[in-house]
């Protein structure tokens, strides 16, 4: 992935008053507030607060990257696909959630447990629904009687069901087998594609079928790590 540059990384953000890299892509800040963190992309995945407590999150981005920049302050790992972190001041394992913290003692303060017949039911709903890519004779195009949580966008270019955050229209799709162009398009583009017309009209669908699988599991099963 290419390197972004300070400015890129810190569009939008207020208060920070120091700023460096530590990594690709990677930032160690301070903000006016008193606050410290550690930026990837576009998220602190790691902050420190006065108080003492440090929050974790991926930022819904549960890739390899991202726990290796966790793991340069925490001991995370995942299993079949499921985070898992030790608590540093016990070194008991606990299950990662977006938004864990950890006092200055380095204690939990909240734990979560995961729903595993969920998300293996689940699983199987998305690896059939990508397999009907392999059934396609041609790959469709976006089109305006799509979906429209997955075709209408909003002026900040966000998806209606991205902008809202319900994506139960995508839970219907998978009960319903219904495979559009706007919904592959949106997974291509997510996927880093800077031109996913052309992988459609190629007829890739080996990447379109990664793709699919990433942008479900993204919003379907956060707590999962999608390959």
């Amino acid at each position: 992935m290419p390197s972004k540059t300070k400015k890129e990384l810190l569009a939008g953000v207020y208060g920070v008053v120091k700023s460096k890299f530590i990594g690709c892509n990677t930032l160690e800040l301070e903000y006016e507030n008193g606050n410290k963190a550690i930026r990837y992309h576009y998220t602190d995945i790691i902050t420190m607060y006065p108080n003492g407590d440090t929050e974790l999150t991926s930022g819904g981005w549960r890739t390899y990257t991202t726990k290796e920049r966790l793991n340069r302050k925490f001991n995370v790992w995942s299993n079949k696909g499921i985070w898992y972190i030790k608590e540093p001041a016990t070194g008991n394992i606990l299950t990662y959630f977006d938004g864990i913290k950890f006092d200055s003692a380095g204690y939990v303060k909240e734990t979560k447990e995961i729903d595993t017949k969920h998300i293996n039911r689940i699983k199987r709903k998305i690896a059939k629904y990508v397999k009907l890519v392999d059934e396609l004779e041609s790959i469709p195009f976006p089109d305006g009687g799509d979906c429209w949580d997955c075709c209408m966008r909003t002026k900040e270019g966000l998806t209606l069901g991205d902008a809202t955050g319900n994506h139960t229209h995508l839970e219907s799709h998978l009960e319903d087998g219904y495979l559009h162009g706007s919904i592959i398009y949106n997974a291509l583009q997510e996927k880093g594609f800077n031109n996913p017309a052309f992988i459609m009209q190629r007829g890739s669908k080996d990447q379109i079928k990664r793709a699919l699988r990433r942008y479900f599991m993204r919003r379907l099963l956060p707590e999962v790590q999608a390959a």
